[in-house]
């Protein structure tokens, strides 16, 4: 798949946004990432979230070197649900002040910026870490 470079977020055309979240499917489909995916999703349920979360617009997000999960970022298509922190235990913790400042950005812009930060970076990751 042919990704797009991300020289500015005001550059993004609706199909390279579009690539990014194609990708990101694919990303969250795989078994060990399908697995944080499920459990965030259920978290926001049980938080009283009822907007339907979307697989294309969440992102797992890493702790600093990527070896391990430290987050998810759960979106509809229109909307930030909740960023959510993973606890010692692996459950999570609502962060209230990330999810604020990431409501005024569309999901498939934030999909589409962390992404491509994150595949133009020395050693790509699959993950996103918003703790660097």
């Amino acid at each position: 798949m042919s990704l797009p470079k991300l020289d500015c977020l005001s550059r993004l055309s609706r199909d390279d946004v579009q690539r990014w979240l194609d990708f990101n499917v694919e990303v969250n489909s795989k078994v060990e990432s399908k697995a944080w995916i499920d459990a965030a999703f259920s978290a926001c349920r049980q938080l009283g979230i009822v907007d339907e979360p979307s697989v294309a617009h969440s992102l797992i997000v890493s702790g600093e070197r990527g070896e391990h999960v430290d987050g998810v970022i759960v979106s509809s298509e229109s909307r930030v649900l909740a960023c959510l922190t993973v606890l010692p235990h692996g459950g999570f913790r609502l962060d209230v002040q990330q999810t604020g400042a990431l409501q005024p950005v569309r999901p498939g812009h934030i999909v589409a910026l962390l992404l491509a930060g994150q595949t133009a970076s020395k050693s790509p990751q699959i993950y996103y870490s918003w703790n660097d």
